[in-house]
């Protein structure tokens, strides 16, 4: 079970995964995914490189998702591509095990920019999905909004979304904002931020990184405005 205690052990554990792996960027200027800038960033897709460690991480989520009620529910994981895919893979591994049956694993691929949803679900995964119990499970996590556009996909199916899960939550997320479902988070650590107008990494001229972030797309609204 997982106590109090160990939650903030395994949160601190957690954290020297992402900084061995160069996972959190600092002392940068990044676009946010909410619009807001800062000066960190967090790269889940640098963990994805050590298998065994992404691996230990995703046991002690699926612990503390089967701690909390879910023993029984689970019947299939599904994830937003692409970033999403590996930890989520893990995941319904450790917890097919976990409950000794299968637990099914699926992703939702984005979909052309012409749909509402950012997201869609392969046809061949959809079996999988109409009339089950779903858990959702992402990398990083910032607005929700991933979670949010992914259940509203498995109730169109007639599924019944669990509950949310992700390695690192960087904002103060509701349950209601990802679709009134419980959210579980191994490190829940949130990085200051502002508004384009109060940044004072914009005050003070510092270059916007576009590598990783919305960076670019920022730069383009700006250049036409």
């Amino acid at each position: 079970m997982v106590t109090d205690v160990r939650r903030k052990n395994v949160e601190e554990f957690a954290l020297s995964v992402f900084r061995k792996s160069g996972a959190i960027l600092e002392n940068g200027h990044y676009v946010y995914n909410s619009g807001r800038h800062g000066s960190e960033y967090v790269l889940g897709d640098a963990l994805c490189a050590d298998g065994e460690e992404l691996s230990t991480l995703m046991f002690y989520l699926s612990e503390m998702v089967l701690d909390s009620g879910f023993r029984k529910q689970a019947e299939v994981i599904l994830a937003p591509a692409v970033g999403g895919i590996p930890p989520a893979m893990r995941f319904a591994e450790h917890m097919s095990k976990a409950v000794s049956r299968k637990i099914y694993f699926t992703w939702a691929e984005k979909s052309s920019a012409s749909q509402k949803n950012p997201f869609t679900i392969p046809e061949a995964f959809k079996k999988y999905i109409a009339q089950k119990n779903v858990f959702l499970v992402d990398d990083v996590v910032t607005t929700g909004i991933a979670f949010r556009n992914l259940s509203g996909l498995v109730r169109n199916l007639g599924g019944n979304v669990l509950g949310a899960a992700c390695l690192w939550t960087r904002s103060s997320i509701q349950s209601y904002d990802i679709g009134a479902v419980p959210l579980f988070s191994l490190i829940e650590k949130q990085f200051e931020s502002w508004k384009k107008e109060d940044c004072p990494l914009c005050k003070s001229l510092r270059p916007i990184n576009t590598d990783y972030g919305h960076g670019e797309e920022f730069l383009e609204k700006m250049k036409r405005s």
